[in-house]
């Protein structure tokens, strides 16, 4: 019969070592979210099997297998969850992980236009002047982190015509709206046209989430964190809004 050494996982499913007993890399805890750590099946207290101590071969290139039940007594292992609960983990990382990364092109877009503009010996560029030079160097920077990226998508029907949303990420649900300040357009205008883009996008089938650039390069606003009251979280739409670069 076949000796093993024991496998250890941590209680949220990380893989720690297959070798908890004759290697040196078992833990208390999991260096990845400090989880504790088992080697047994918390109800039988069966080992689970590591690497096979009567084999030479060793294992390259293959990510470790974590097991989900327990092989004598069938007990799910703590980080065994319902399939359900799992998707919908995955969604709401992923719906945080694209957030992030718009979020980042944003409150980084000031820099960009800046490195654009400061080409070597005086280079052509893009000179972003209004909302479409800035609708134009978002359109290329979201294409970095989405695949999908659908500008000026249209909207069904509202209040008697039809209109376009300037971006829309599909598979995220997530609609962007691109402002650019002006010389007469202030905080108040501001408010009132992102009020009425917010009901557009929530118009679109697909657009969970809104989130209003607000490129002030010039610093306009006075007091742009006014605008931040049209932020808004709930469980069928919800709004942010970024206005860069930062005070």
């Amino acid at each position: 019969m076949a000796r093993y050494d024991a496998k250890q996982v941590c209680l949220n499913g990380h893989h720690i070592t297959d070798r908890a007993k004759t290697g040196s890399r078992a833990k208390k805890h999991c260096d990845k979210c400090g989880a504790e750590t088992i080697t047994e099946c918390p109800k039988c207290g069966g080992m689970m099997k590591g690497k096979n101590l009567d084999s030479n071969v060793a294992a390259v290139g293959f990510e470790p297998s974590i097991p989900s039940h327990c092989e004598y007594c069938g007990e799910p292992f703590p980080w065994t969850g319902d399939e359900d609960d799992k998707t919908e983990q995955e969604n709401v990382t992923w719906d945080l992980e694209a957030e992030q990364a718009i979020d980042r092109i944003c409150n980084r877009f000031s820099n960009v236009a800046y490195h654009l503009n400061d080409r070597y010996n005086g280079r052509n560029t893009i000179e972003i002047e209004d909302e479409y030079d800035v609708q134009d160097v978002l359109n290329a920077l979201l294409r970095i982190h989405f695949d999908d990226v659908r500008p000026e998508e249209g909207t069904p029907s509202h209040a008697g015509s039809s209109s376009r949303i300037d971006f829309l990420l599909k598979e995220e649900k997530i609609g962007i709206e691109v402002k650019k300040t002006r010389e007469g357009l202030d905080e108040g205008e501001l408010g009132s046209e992102l009020s009425t883009d917010k009901e557009r996008y929530e118009a679109h089938p697909d657009c969970d989430r809104l989130i209003c650039f607000i490129y002030d390069p010039e610093r306009r606003l006075r007091n742009p964190q006014v605008l931040s009251d049209l932020d808004a979280e709930d469980d069928d739409f919800s709004v942010k809004v970024i206005v860069t670069p930062k005070r």
